[in-house]
C-alpha cells in the first residue's frame, strides 16, 4: 500500500497543477483580448456613399392636387336621402335645445334625449335598409353552404 501512496500526487501538487492551467488560460485570454483591441474596426460605409441633405426636397404636388380635385368633385360618400336624414336629426337636436330642456333633472337624462331623437331615425333607416341587408347576408350564408357542399 505504500507503493500506491507514493504514486498518487499530493494535494499541493494537484492545486499547483490547477493553478498552472488557470494561469495559462488567463495568459491566452489576455493575448486574445489584446489582439481584438489592436484590430481596427472596418468602416460600415464608404465615405463616397454619404448622402448630404443640402437641398430641400420638393415633391411633385400635381398628382396630389389632381387626387384632391377628383375627391372634391365626387358626389360624396352619402346619398341625398342620408344627408337629409342627418340634417333632420340635427334640426331635431337644435329644436330640443330651443325647448329649454333641463338635462340635469333626474327624470330627463342625455341618454333618454338621445334615445328619443334617434328612435325615428333608426326606424326609418331600418325600414329603408333592413331588407337589403338581410337579403345580402342570407345570400352570403347560402353561398358558403353551397361551397361546402360542392367540396
Amino acid at each position: 500500500m505504500s507503493d500506491a501512496a507514493g504514486q498518487e500526487p499530493s494535494m499541493e501538487e494537484i492545486l499547483a497543477s490547477i493553478r498552472k492551467v488557470i494561469a495559462e488560460d488567463d495568459e491566452e485570454g489576455t493575448e486574445a483580448e489584446e489582439e481584438i483591441a489592436e484590430a481596427e474596426p472596418k468602416p460600415v460605409f464608404e465615405e463616397d456613399d454619404t448622402l448630404e441633405l443640402t437641398e430641400e426636397f420638393e415633391p411633385d404636388l400635381a398628382e396630389e392636387i389632381a387626387l384632391v380635385d377628383e375627391v372634391l368633385n365626387d358626389e360624396g360618400l352619402v346619398s341625398a336621402v342620408t344627408t337629409e336624414a342627418g340634417a333632420s336629426a340635427f334640426a331635431q337636436l337644435a329644436g330640443a335645445n330651443d325647448s329649454n330642456l333641463m338635462l340635469g333633472r333626474a327624470d330627463r337624462t342625455l341618454e333618454s334625449l338621445v334615445r328619443e331623437v334617434m328612435r325615428p331615425l333608426l326606424s326609418s333607416w331600418l325600414e329603408a335598409n333592413l331588407p337589403n341587408v338581410v337579403e345580402r347576408l342570407v345570400q352570403a350564408e347560402i353561398q358558403k353552404m353551397s361551397d361546402k357542399i360542392e367540396r
